[in-house]
């Protein structure tokens, strides 16, 4: 068969189509997961995070967090030794890789979560807590290895 002008049109044509066709297929076989199921609720809760930041910064006190072998700590100052609270570990792609844990700070002040709970990945790590009526919010970056 020679290659005239007609048909070089009509094999552009079709390998166009293809190239289309096969975009589309990929992009909604893409899986994309929100920040959060509540956005909007978050969103409108936003001012009240930025409020208890602020309380952490005033308190000067941190939560720190230290990565082992086989465990995460966190370590917690004795002024928040009775803190009722969550810790949110958000994976920044995956939302099934997102683990919750309350805050169980101990008599010695040291939370230990066992890394065989959480797949390795980037992780922010989230911490609201409550103390003497105040609430407190701190969020950490961490890589999971």
């Amino acid at each position: 068969m020679k290659l005239n002008w007609g048909n070089s049109v009509a094999l552009a044509f079709i390998l166009f189509a293809i190239f289309i066709v096969s975009f589309v297929v990929r992009a909604f076989n893409e899986d994309f997961d929100l920040v959060s199921e509540t956005y909007y609720k978050d969103e409108i809760n936003y001012q009240q995070r930025m409020n208890d930041q602020a309380n952490l910064l005033r308190s000067g006190k941190q939560i720190e967090l230290q990565q082992g072998d086989n465990l995460i700590t966190l370590s917690y100052p004795d002024e928040f030794l009775d803190a009722t609270g969550e810790i949110h570990f958000f994976h920044t792609s995956k939302t099934l890789f997102d683990r919750k844990f309350p805050i169980e700070t101990g008599t010695l002040g040291k939370q230990l979560i066992s890394k065989s709970e959480i797949v390795k990945g980037n992780y922010t790590v989230k911490m609201n807590w409550k103390h003497d009526g105040r609430t407190y919010y701190q969020e950490t970056d961490i890589y999971i290895r």
